[in-house]
C-alpha cells in the first residue's frame, strides 16, 4: 500500500482540479471534491488516531501481560517462601524434639552408668529411635527441596 504523506486538500493536483472546475463555473462540482477531499483527509487523521490508540493499548496490554506475569510468578514464589517457611518451623520443632530426646537418653545413660556402671551402655540402641526420626526428618527436607524446585519451575 502506498502511503500518501499530503492531505488532499492540500495535494496540488486536487486543488488544480478543483481550481479549473470553478474556471469553467462548475462550482458545485468543485465544492464537491473539496468537501470529499476534506471528508478523506478527516477519516485518515482519525484512522491514524486510531492505529497510535491501539499501538498504545497493544503496549500496555504487554506491560500489563508482562506485570501480571510477574506478579503470578511472585505470588507463587510467596506462597512457596510461606509453605517452606512453615515447612522449616514444623522441621525445626521436629528437630528440637529429636535433640531434647537425645539429650534426655544421653543424659540417662551417663548417669545409669554412673550408677551402675558400663553395662547402662547396652542401651545406647535406644538412640536408634532417634536415628529414624532424624532419617524422616532428612526424608522431609528432601521433599520439601523438591516441592519448592517444582513450584519455582512453574513460575517460570
Amino acid at each position: 500500500m502506498e502511503k500518501m504523506n499530503t492531505a488532499l486538500t492540500q495535494d496540488e493536483i486536487v486543488m488544480e482540479l478543483i481550481r479549473l472546475l470553478k474556471e469553467n463555473q462548475m462550482m458545485h462540482k468543485a465544492n464537491y471534491i473539496f468537501e470529499s477531499a476534506t471528508y478523506v483527509d478527516g477519516l485518515e487523521k482519525k484512522l491514524n488516531q486510531v492505529v497510535a490508540e491501539l499501538n498504545d493499548v497493544k503496549k500496555q496490554l504487554a506491560d500489563l501481560q508482562e506485570q501480571q506475569m510477574m506478579k503470578s510468578i511472585k505470588a507463587q514464589l510467596a506462597k512457596a517462601s510461606k509453605r517452606m517457611e512453615a515447612l522449616c518451623n514444623s522441621m525445626k520443632e521436629q528437630l528440637f524434639e529429636v535433640k531434647k530426646e537425645f539429650k534426655k537418653k544421653a543424659t540417662s545413660i551417663v548417669t545409669e552408668v554412673k550408677a551402675k556402671g558400663n553395662e547402662a551402655l547396652n542401651r545406647v540402641s535406644e538412640f536408634l529411635g532417634v536415628k529414624e526420626k532424624l532419617e524422616k526428618l532428612r526424608m522431609n527436607v528432601r521433599e520439601a527441596g523438591i516441592e519448592i524446585d517444582k513450584t519455582i519451575a512453574i513460575s517460570l
